[in-house]
């Protein structure tokens, strides 16, 4: 080989190795796009979902508030302004799903969503999905069909019951009579968790693109308006972090089954504990109050509303500074204090209790009420002896948790 060959084929490789250095730079810059884009993405829909929670919380409130009132104040003729009400509130659930599907599938797009995998009993996430889907059942005319179970598996509890949550609206979405089933099979380590219904069915060929984001299956006899073809994109991305397989049989005509697999816990599993206040009176001299902080005025105003409503006696402050002044100022007796999570200025609504807990010298039932989905603030929460409520509030569950504070008990 001649020195003229040597030199064009070093020339040739120092070429290539250049191109393949601005080809890498080209990768890597790409690779940073891509990466500021998605955070981007992800710190908007955390920014969305904190600041939209927040309206459609007080409008929840707002929604009860109206109709005791329209209960109360016009008690003939009045079921005209409950049908509004009603769909006030029905429109308020649909924007609240269409909330928690978009944050969830940033959430697990973005990897940031560890599991805290624990014992759980499967018949208590029965109950509360037949809580939750019941009324949507009946509304439809569709026979809801819960086990009634005893087995214990090892999951994520949250993200656990969003995953049979999305199947189960699936589920109810597609069928237009007959009846949705939720049950359970023993299958050696496994328990396969099996959600069947007698809807319209999902061809052979759709089998794969219903698990797509925003991929709706179209059927003439269903309206898919309220439906954004997250749910089991959702499903799909929350079987492989809980490492829970999900499985599809299905017949046009005839219906769908979903399973998923979970395993089956044989161990002992630690009671649940019951909190009782600390010093608390359960006979009171005094008519009982409820604290209630929270910076954002208008879902102060419309707590505040909902509590006189229900003809509950309180004092709300915008600020832990008001709220202290007002238990000084006040004689009687408190029974719960409800705190948003971020009351702003750098206090936390896990301060606050602490704060008035202290002043008053007795651990005071509360409940922390925060916009943020993320699971360690219920561990947080716990440790610090509140329970967690997320926004929009059930009117309903924070009724009954503010009985069970009056009746001197609050179950964690």
């Amino acid at each position: 080989m001649t020195k003229d060959q040597i030199e064009k084929i070093i020339a040739e490789l120092k070429a290539e190795n250049q191109a393949l250095i601005e080809k890498n730079k080209e990768l890597t810059q790409a690779k940073l796009e891509a990466q500021w884009a998605n955070n981007a993405k992800n710190k908007f829909f955390v920014t969305a979902n904190h600041d939209l929670r927040q309206p459609l919380h007080a409008l929840g409130l707002f929604a009860t508030s109206l109709e005791q009132k329209i209960i109360q104040e016009i008690p003939e003729n009045n079921q005209s302004f409950l049908d509004v009400v009603s769909q006030i509130q029905n429109s308020q659930k649909i924007l609240e799903g269409h909330l928690v599907s978009l944050v969830d599938l940033a959430k697990l797009e973005s990897g940031v969503v560890l599991p805290e995998k624990q014992v759980l009993w499967i018949g208590e996430v029965f109950s509360r999905l037949k809580a939750q889907y019941q009324p949507l059942a009946d509304a439809k005319e569709i026979k809801l069909n819960i086990a009634d179970v005893s087995l214990r598996t090892i999951s994520d509890k949250t993200y656990l019951e969003r995953m049979l949550s999305y199947l189960m609206a699936n589920s109810l979405n597609y069928s237009l009579e007959g009846e949705v089933a939720i049950s359970c099979e023993v299958k050696g380590e496994k328990v396969l968790i099996q959600i069947q219904d007698t809807g319209v069915g999902i061809p052979e060929s759709e089998t794969e693109n219903i698990f797509r984001e925003f991929y709706k299956l179209e059927h003439k006899d269903i309206r898919n308006a309220q439906n954004l073809g997250l749910g089991l994109a959702n499903v799909k991305r929350l079987s492989g972090l809980l490492d829970h397989p999900v499985n599809l049989k299905s017949v046009v005509g005839e219906g769908s089954t979903f399973c998923v697999e979970v395993p089956c816990d044989y161990g002992l599993i630690e009671g649940r504990k019951e909190i009782k206040n600390e010093g608390m009176e359960t006979n009171f001299n005094h008519e009982p109050r409820i604290v209630v902080i929270d910076d954002d005025t208008v879902v102060l105003d419309s707590m505040s509303i909902l509590l006189e409503t229900w003809g509950y006696a309180y004092f709300a402050a915008e600020t832990l500074q008001k709220a202290l002044e007002s238990i000084q100022e006040k004689s009687s007796p408190i029974v719960l204090i409800i705190a948003d999570f971020r009351l702003g200025e750098g206090i936390s609504g896990m301060e606050a209790v602490t704060q008035i807990r202290d002043k008053i010298g007795q651990t005071i039932p509360a409940v922390m009420v925060t916009g943020d989905t993320d699971s360690s603030l219920r561990v947080e929460a716990k440790e610090n002896g509140c329970l967690l409520m997320h926004k929009p509030l059930q009117p309903a569950k924070l009724r009954q948790v503010i009985r069970n504070a009056i009746a001197g008990k609050i179950r964690l």
